[in-house]
């Protein structure tokens, strides 16, 4: 089954990308819709194997939820990871002149006041935030997915808990579509009313109970 196939009319939005700063905030949706489906469909077998699974294909659903995990967690680290590394970060949003004018209004001036922002979003300080994706986030991406460290590598004990990194994604979410609807010139903003946080969810929990019907029940 292709989980996929209905994502089609999320993932390839009508969108005049002509220039680099419409072409980050392009793939940035991309990235960011293929982590939250991750972290949605790791959740829901996670819940699964909890209730239900049992058997031989037990090991089956592990291996899987495990994969959307490591998978959330590569592709989260892209947006929110190092600043320095990775070209995508939401802080480079900020260097482009053409949304110079939207975060003046949004009185986001400096990478200061965006983080803040995204702080006050989450309802955490900057230590908060930053041992939440250093200890948790890009430990477990370096350790056990990214590298192999054979010196920790019988010593996980909890995996990175991922509401923190789906909520910071929503955030960034409805500002990419916010300076998409302020370009009037772009092709596809016109589309972005019907992109709302409870459509999208929806049609994730749709995919999610397909998903987890797909390993039978018991």
């Amino acid at each position: 089954m292709t989980h996929a196939s209905s994502w089609k009319s999320y993932d390839k939005i009508d969108v005049d990308l002509e220039d680099d700063a419409y072409t980050c905030i392009g793939r940035s949706i991309a990235i960011l819709f293929e982590t939250i489906r991750c972290i949605y469909y790791h959740r829901s077998l996670n819940n699964y194997i909890k209730k239900q699974a049992n058997g031989w294909h037990e090991d089956h659903i592990i291996f899987t939820s495990s994969c959307y995990l490591d998978m959330a967690v590569i592709s989260w680290a892209k947006l929110f990871g190092s600043e320095k590394s990775q070209k995508l970060h939401y802080l480079h949003l900020l260097k482009y002149n053409d949304f110079k004018d939207y975060f003046t209004i949004k009185h986001i001036n400096t990478k200061f006041h965006l983080e803040q922002d995204l702080l006050e979003y989450l309802n955490l300080d900057h230590d908060e935030f930053d041992n939440y994706k250093s200890n948790s986030i890009i430990k477990y991406r370096d350790q056990h997915v990214a590298h192999h460290d054979l010196s920790v590598l019988n010593k996980l004990k909890n995996y990175p808990k991922l509401d923190v990194a789906e909520a910071s994604l929503w955030w960034l979410y409805h500002h990419l579509c916010d300076l998409l609807i302020c370009r009037k010139s772009t092709k596809g903003s016109r589309h972005f009313a019907i992109y709302k946080k409870e459509n999208i969810t929806k049609q994730i929990e749709l995919e999610c109970e397909k998903l987890v019907l797909s390993f039978g029940s018991d």
